[in-house]
């Protein structure tokens, strides 16, 4: 009996997200855009701490020399607002387009900022 509650369920939530797909997508992307982008920032944040005064002073440097690759995560932040926005155009959920745009901005604002200074 349970097997077909749980069967049912799970048919019912493939066919939710297959409706709302972009925006599932988009709000997918955008969380792991931001999970890796808070990963790399707290690197760089214990890389500062264990740095000495003359480092710190030119950490600015070193930031872009041995974390460039964060950059590459605007990647997954453009491309979840490109779904976002074809979201809008199919007309799906209007709830779920908003928090896919949402965080989608959020993602690539992320990507851009120096959330390590935050973390020291």
């Amino acid at each position: 009996m349970t097997t077909k509650i749980e069967n049912d369920t799970k048919k019912k939530m493939i066919q939710r997200l297959k409706k709302y797909r972009f925006s599932a997508l988009s709000i997918i992307l955008s969380i792991v855009c931001i999970i890796a982008v808070i990963v790399v920032n707290r690197k760089i944040a214990d890389q500062y701490l264990l740095s000495d005064g003359k480092t710190r002073a030119l950490f600015g440097i070193i930031e872009i020399a041995q974390f460039y690759y964060k950059y590459y995560f605007s990647i997954l932040g453009l491309s979840s607002l490109i779904f976002g926005l074809i979201a809008v155009r199919k007309k799906e959920m209007k709830l779920t387009i908003q928090i896919a745009l949402f965080l989608s901005i959020i993602s690539n604002i992320s990507v851009f900022i120096q959330l390590w200074k935050l973390m020291i």
